[in-house]
């Protein structure tokens, strides 16, 4: 975490609602970074949930709007939400609630482990579509098993997200 965040933390409890959206965004970072298809991280709460950075989208957890501010300009106020607060405020208010109403929010490592299991899928359609056994007629059917099952895979992360 940024010296900066650390500074502007005023109590104990800020800088766990920092850490923990820093914990959030480097897991779906990291991990979803290798599907192209997937939303970009809210620069509010965390989730992967902006289809188009700086689109001015509304984030479906938080209702952050997306104008493009990131760590650069956390101080800065932000007018095009509902309330006119600094992206520093929306991820300390968001983040509060997290940790309050964990059930009302979604686990970074729970969907990691969903996306995991569709890993597996993944790997038993590619290791059939490699097999010197395999068609022509064969592989075009895993390539559309391997497609639909990724579209399975965005969506459900898609519904969980909203």
């Amino acid at each position: 975490m940024k010296k900066e965040l650390k500074n502007r933390a005023k109590t104990s409890h800020e800088l766990k609602i920092l850490q923990n959206y820093e914990d959030r965004k480097n897991l779906f970072e990291s991990y979803l970074k290798q599907y192209e298809e997937l939303s970009f991280i809210c620069a509010s709460c965390g989730y992967p949930t902006i289809n188009k950075p700086a689109s001015y989208e509304v984030c479906s957890i938080c209702e952050w709007e997306d104008n493009g501010y990131n760590d650069n300009q956390l101080f800065r106020f932000n007018h095009a939400t509902h309330e006119p607060l600094t992206l520093f405020e929306y991820r300390i208010n968001i983040g509060e609630q997290i940790l309050s109403e964990p059930k009302t929010f979604f686990d970074a490592k729970n969907i990691i482990l969903s996306i995991k299991e569709y890993e597996n899928k993944f790997d038993i359609i590619l290791e059939k579509y490699y097999s010197k056994k395999t068609t022509k007629k064969d592989k075009s059917i895993c390539e559309q098993n391997f497609q639909n099952l990724k579209k399975e895979l965005f969506d459900n992360l898609k519904i969980r997200l909203k």
